[in-house]
């Protein structure tokens, strides 16, 4: 009896552990159950929200060229319709941008290019490019602090530090009804720390801690938090991750929010000099300019194609990187290649290093949509003088276009 009672205590033992297992498998369950259903409820809300941020600025594109249309319309009300296309066409290719990085970086795509910049350079550029559309809010924007000379030359991702300071900034401004942002860097120990510090509303402080989550603004109850993709802050984190630095942000509600980041600070100790990338042709300078546009989309090209004639430039068309490698070496006249990356067969890096092969002085500008993190390197790389992302603006292509054609007589 007593070898029977000890096997009885024994298995007793094991069915109390057993059940013990059983329950906590049975917690875990469920929490995994409640997690999975919390992602799928903000991944769909994400998606309602995406379709929103797409189609609004899609039926303001298309709603006011079609009032384009009407005969009778006075300058002004063209004009008017014209920025608010544009506009709405930025706010579009600003969602498309965040999509395709926060994709990058989902798959471990999205690299680093260490480069040296000058941080009081594009911290003015910052403020330039972005007070317009402050004072469209009657907002004021403005540097309230930041290093300056020789220490504002430093090593860093120029194209992480600009995505992610102009995310915050553009945030700060579509969340400030009234007030002021300010934006700033300084050095902390070795580290150099940006801010932007604003007067809206604040953050909840039950949302702070979640703030910088994928899809995390889908799910906010906030007046007009559709515009926008809901990604920035999470892909600034990661930006910011990737420099080996650290993003918070400080807020109380009613008061504003001021957003951190630091990263380490890598000062240039001396300034390199940079020379001139392009080579001059040594041929007389002809009396129309011939570019030749490599491009197998034809509205792309015709785009190109208006600007340029209108400039009085003679063009030439190819739409494959074999053919514009032909067309050039039969016509040596030629002042300038515009070169799409993505064409059929040897596509536009291919045709690159195919011409330096033989001709080394002929300016080429990359004119592509393949505008991510790297593709301007690579451009380079293959012996490219620029790089224009799509969509181009007139100004931008004619002021690279007068920048490299230039000849000696």
């Amino acid at each position: 009896m007593d070898a029977l009672s000890r096997k009885a205590e024994q298995l007793a033992a094991e069915n109390k552990e057993l059940r013990k297992k059983i329950a906590g498998l049975e917690k875990e369950a469920k929490e995994a159950i409640k997690k999975a259903e919390e992602s799928d409820q903000l991944k769909s809300a994400f998606l309602a929200n995406m379709s929103y941020t797409i189609r609004t600025p899609m039926n303001t594109i298309l709603g006011f060229l079609d009032l384009l249309k009407q005969p009778d319309l006075e300058v002004a009300q063209k004009e008017d319709f014209i920025r608010i296309v544009n506009k709405s066409a930025q706010r579009l290719l600003g969602t498309i941008n965040d999509i395709v990085e926060i994709s990058l970086i989902e798959s471990g795509q999205s690299e680093v290019h260490i480069s040296e910049v000058n941080i009081e350079e594009v911290m003015g550029q910052y403020l330039m490019f972005l007070a317009p559309q402050a004072e469209e809010k009657g907002l004021t924007l403005r540097i309230s602090e930041q290093i300056k000379d020789e220490g504002a030359l430093i090593r860093t991702d120029k194209y992480k530090l600009d995505g992610t300071m102009i995310n915050l900034i553009n945030n700060a401004i579509k969340f400030t009804r009234e007030g002021s942002i300010e934006i700033g860097n300084y050095i902390r120990k070795n580290s150099l720390v940006f801010y932007v510090k604003d007067t809206g509303e604040g953050i909840p402080a039950n949302r702070l801690d979640s703030i910088f989550e994928r899809f995390v603004q889908a799910d906010m109850n906030l007046p007009r938090a559709q515009e926008g993709s809901g990604l920035g802050l999470a892909i600034a984190r990661e930006y910011i991750k990737m420099l080996n630095g650290k993003i918070w942000v400080e807020s109380e509600q009613g008061q504003g929010s001021t957003f951190y980041f630091s990263i380490p600070y890598k000062p240039v100790s001396k300034p390199e000099v940079v020379p001139e990338t392009v080579e001059v042709r040594k041929e007389r300078a002809p009396e129309v300019y011939t570019v030749l546009i490599a491009e197998d989309d034809e509205l792309s090209f015709h785009f190109l194609e208006v600007i340029l004639k209108k400039e009085s430039f003679r063009i030439i068309r190819t739409e494959t990187g074999e053919e514009t490698v032909q067309v050039l070496k039969e016509n040596p006249g030629i002042s300038m290649i515009l070169m799409d990356i993505k064409m059929p067969g040897m596509d536009g890096l291919q045709a690159t290093r195919a011409i330096r092969k033989f001709d080394k002085n002929i300016p080429i500008i990359a004119q592509t949509a393949h505008a991510l993190d790297g593709d301007r390197e690579k451009a380079l790389e293959v012996g490219c003088n620029d790089y224009l992302s799509k969509p181009i603006k007139r100004d931008e292509l004619l002021r690279a276009v007068g920048h490299y054609i230039k000849f000696r007589t």
